[in-house]
């Protein structure tokens, strides 16, 4: 299009403009008008219709000096008024974007494990906030990452709040929270106060914990306090924090309500009434057959049971688990996939990618959970009970009664894929089922145990783990080996109403290791063979044209 054109073009649209302009403009700035004298404020809304009806105004008023001044109407004026108009549109358009980007902020996370994003669990949690959240932070020197986390927090709901405090300047609020350390985070819910973390440690600061200050948030609104109580007293994994040792495992539980304690069967005599569930982890020895009627009774009247059993073991639970339709199958499990190898395991740690339609499982997806030395479980359908696969090895894998170097596959002494490594067990008894044949009261004791045959008179769950070690503290942050123990725990103890959570994801590691001929490689490629070729191709194209 020739310039005669444009111009023609551009002086119609002036003239169509000079005749009609004025009325969009006072249809936009009275809109705009009303629009915020009806509301009694200023909304986004508002601002807009009157800016662009301000700007249409202006236009119009600046065509009909040009249409009347002859002056204004060369091609030299003509260009520059059209020069003129397109930047002050720009510039308005810019305007009203930052305006509105200032107004309703919005961030996107490019990251692969999205990691400047809070987890869906995180995200669920403060949705649900009914009641005032506040974060206190007493830290002299903010860091812009807390900043940026709590900030996130507040995009969910406007019921999360937070304020950094100086404790030099408001010593009240110290007394009032009882901080004892510099980084002291705290989180106030109603008149409940609770330490999340303290930022800073033998003068080294760590970032604030998305996981720990979700858990905290979720802590604070419970009610009461669940209790979990871990079973000892038979060779089961101790409590303290050696590889061999539960410690990760309890303190999580703890971040996330639990009041966890030791119990000794064979000293107390019973189950404590208040027991919201009973975690049997990885016995070595057979339980005293009164202890099995105790937890037998325990079942039957609601109680609710994790048990972690590998192989090699025989804890002699069978008749605990034979009214669920459970049988612990002696066979070692074998895992032919090679997957453990590129994780530097050996064959005889199954590494599970399949998981059961479950609430503890159902987040999962494909991820990984690594269980050594495991044993098959085996359920018969029993009427009353609901048994749901939790953890399924697949077909490369096989169960053997012994280990040997060659894991070939013999149809009369092996199990191949799939069967099930963990399965969760829903009982619903019938309505008109008998009162159990005898209680629990703090005065029983092995001796005076309750009868075998009680009946099971009140719903109750028991998961059921071929493997005790993947929850100890050599393997509990391995994948998702945390996230089975601590979902468990949360079925168990009827919890659903809050987030089976996995945790955050740690950022994937990228760097890549060269060998020192690859890095020479790589600095001669950058340093000398590059800019050669490029002065080469300069000075062959300048050849050219010469």
């Amino acid at each position: 299009m020739t310039l005669q054109k444009r111009m023609n073009l551009f002086t119609t649209g002036l003239k169509t403009l000079g005749k009609y302009g004025y009325l969009l403009a006072i249809i936009l700035l009275t809109a705009g008008g009303v629009t915020a004298l009806v509301t009694g404020r200023w909304p986004t809304a508002s601002l807009l219709l009157l800016g662009f009806g301000a700007m249409i105004l202006g236009a119009w008023l600046l065509t009909k000096v040009s249409i009347n001044n002859p002056a204004l109407a060369r091609r030299s004026t003509q260009a520059g008024t059209n020069a003129l108009l397109t930047t002050a549109t720009i510039l308005i358009l810019l305007g009203v974007i930052n305006f509105l980007a200032f107004r309703y902020p919005f961030s996107l996370d490019l990251t692969e494990n999205q990691q400047f994003t809070l987890s869906s669990q995180s995200q669920a949690l403060v949705k649900s906030l009914e009641q005032p959240v506040k974060i206190w932070i007493f830290d002299r020197e903010p860091s812009s990452k807390d900043k940026a986390l709590l900030k996130n927090y507040q995009r969910y709901s406007s019921q999360v709040s937070f304020e950094f405090v100086d404790p030099d300047q408001k010593p009240s609020l110290v007394k009032k929270f009882n901080v004892k350390a510099q980084g002291d985070v705290f989180v106030e819910y109603g008149d409940k106060k609770q330490l999340v973390q303290t930022l800073i440690s033998f003068n080294q600061r760590q970032p604030l914990s998305e996981i720990k200050l979700t858990n905290t948030i979720a802590k604070i609104r419970q009610e009461r306090t669940f209790q979990a109580y871990l079973l000892q007293g038979h060779g089961e994994a101790p409590l303290n924090t050696s590889k061999e040792g539960l410690s990760e495992a309890i303190d999580s539980l703890r971040n996330q309500g639990f009041e966890v304690n030791p119990l000794t069967l064979a000293e107390q005599g019973a189950i404590p009434p208040n027991s919201d569930l009973l975690v049997i982890a990885g016995p070595k020895r057979k339980l005293l057959a009164a202890e099995v009627k105790l937890l037998q009774a325990y079942s039957a009247q609601g109680g609710n049971l994790l048990l972690m059993v590998g192989p090699d073991v025989e804890p002699g639970l069978e008749a605990l688990l034979e009214p669920w339709g459970v049988k612990l199958d002696e066979r070692i499990v074998v895992d032919l996939s090679g997957a453990g190898q590129l994780l530097g395991l050996g064959p005889a740690a199954p590494v599970i990618t399949r998981y059961g339609e479950h609430p503890i499982t159902q987040e999962f997806q494909n991820g990984i959970s690594i269980f050594p030395l495991s044993r098959p479980i085996a359920t018969n359908p029993v009427e009353g009970v609901q048994a749901t696969t939790l953890l399924e090895a697949s077909e490369n894998m096989l169960a053997q009664r012994q280990l040997t170097d060659q894991f070939e596959y013999n149809p009369k002494t092996d199990l191949r894929g799939p069967f099930d490594l963990g399965v969760a067990l829903e009982r619903t008894p019938p309505k008109s089922a008998p009162s159990p044949a005898s209680t629990l009261s703090p005065s029983s004791s092995p001796t005076s145990s309750p009868s075998p045959t009680a009946v099971a008179s009140k719903p109750a769950r028991l998961v059921v783990i071929g493997n005790a070690l993947f929850a100890t503290n050599e393997w509990f942050n391995e994948q998702l080996n945390g996230d089975v123990f601590l979902n468990s725990v949360q079925w168990l103890a009827k919890r659903e109403t809050q987030p089976l959570a996995i945790r955050p994801k740690e950022p994937t590691n990228r760097r890549i290791i060269l060998t020192p001929f690859q890095a020479s490689l790589l600095g001669w490629l950058a340093w000398v063979i590059m800019p050669l070729l490029g002065l080469g191709l300069a000075i062959g194209a300048w050849w050219r044209r010469q």
